[in-house]
């Protein structure tokens, strides 16, 4: 059953718990008993303190190698990138050198086993695509060089076949592109 209202304590129990408290605290202070105790709690205080400091650190340094990883990642990703594209553009390059040198060792034999200097290699422009498959009226565009001398109602020929003459009119089509 609750009480409604305090109970009476004697004075006597509060006198002996003041002069108990004061005697405890006079030897301590004169005599160092609670050290010990004190040292122990100071101790643990600064070991919990430690502890969860060393704690913190590991748990930043954990985000901050996270972070730097990722970094590492995005870095390692663009570099890999940038490698295939140079890689890519060396490929490239390297059949454009060697298209090149095979067009030029073809342009030699071919001037050789026909005995003149008159013959021009040439790439092709562009094809009119909509008039190819007629019989008369089809045209296929060289890039002219300025080293080629290309005159008008010269046989032009693809591989082993002959497909046509050359136009002046496309000389100066070309010319201007």
């Amino acid at each position: 059953m609750a009480r409604s209202t305090p109970k009476y304590t004697p004075v006597r129990n509060y006198a002996i718990g003041f002069f108990l408290s004061a005697s405890l605290l006079y030897s301590d202070i004169s005599y160092g008993t609670f050290a010990p105790l004190r040292g122990f709690f100071h101790a643990s205080a600064l070991y919990g303190q430690m502890v969860s400091i060393s704690f913190f650190q590991e748990i930043t340094n954990t985000f901050s190698s996270i972070q730097n990883n990722s970094s590492l990642l995005k870095e390692n990703k663009n570099l890999k990138e940038e490698i295939l594209k140079i890689r890519t553009l060396d490929f490239i390059n390297s059949l454009q050198n060697e298209a090149v040198i095979q067009t030029n060792n073809f342009q030699e034999d071919l001037m050789a086993s026909v005995d003149t200097q008159n013959i021009n290699l040439l790439e092709l422009a562009s094809i009119d695509l909509r008039n190819y498959l007629c019989c008369s009226t089809h045209r296929v565009f060289l890039k002219i060089t300025n080293s080629a001398q290309v005159g008008k109602n010269i046989p032009v020929f693809a591989g082993k076949s002959y497909i046509g003459q050359s136009l002046i009119l496309l000389i100066r089509i070309m010319a201007r592109l």
